[in-house]
């Protein structure tokens, strides 16, 4: 390994600029649906600071980060949405992204929980350098996941209130 790449894997450098605004950008893009949506309604602060960690990790190439942070905020809006009774209909507003919603899940669980002695869930240092380009394309399906999620949630709110 060059000296580049041993930084960048201990991360003892943040990534460079050009890197940091490509990504920015991408979320930038993931979110601009949500917030383009007319009256919209306040889905809570919870909600706006793990998006704002969200986007901090994935700037900043924290692509395992970004499976953790997009399932709690996935969770907190079904919490959320249970508590205001309107689940069924959030989640039928989801049928379209379900597979989305299931591959988070099952990620997150191969990534950060132990399996079976058949099927090791482990991950190693090198493994996780060497898999740069797969796991940034897990954090971008993660990322653009808590999207889906906050429109639907808006859309059954706002037909519950007229």
């Amino acid at each position: 390994m060059r000296n580049e790449e041993i930084s960048n894997f201990f991360c003892q450098q943040p990534p460079d600029l050009k890197d940091w605004t490509r990504r920015r950008n991408h979320f930038f893009d993931y979110g601009l649906k949500f917030y383009n949506i007319t009256d919209r309604v306040d889905i809570g602060k919870k909600f706006y600071a793990l998006e704002n960690e969200l986007e901090r990790a994935y700037c900043s190439g924290c692509y395992l980060a970004c499976i953790m942070i997009s399932k709690a905020i996935i969770e907190y809006i079904e919490k959320k949405a249970e508590k205001i009774k309107i689940l069924t209909d959030y989640k039928e507003k989801l049928f379209y992204c379900s597979d989305a919603f299931s591959w988070i899940h099952e990620r997150r669980k191969n990534l950060f929980h132990s399996g079976s002695k058949e099927q090791s869930n482990s991950i190693s240092r090198s493994e996780m350098f060497n898999m740069q380009e797969e796991l940034e394309r897990d954090a971008v399906k993660a990322c653009s996941a808590i999207y889906y999620s906050a429109r639907a949630f808006v859309q059954t709110y706002k037909l519950k209130i007229k």
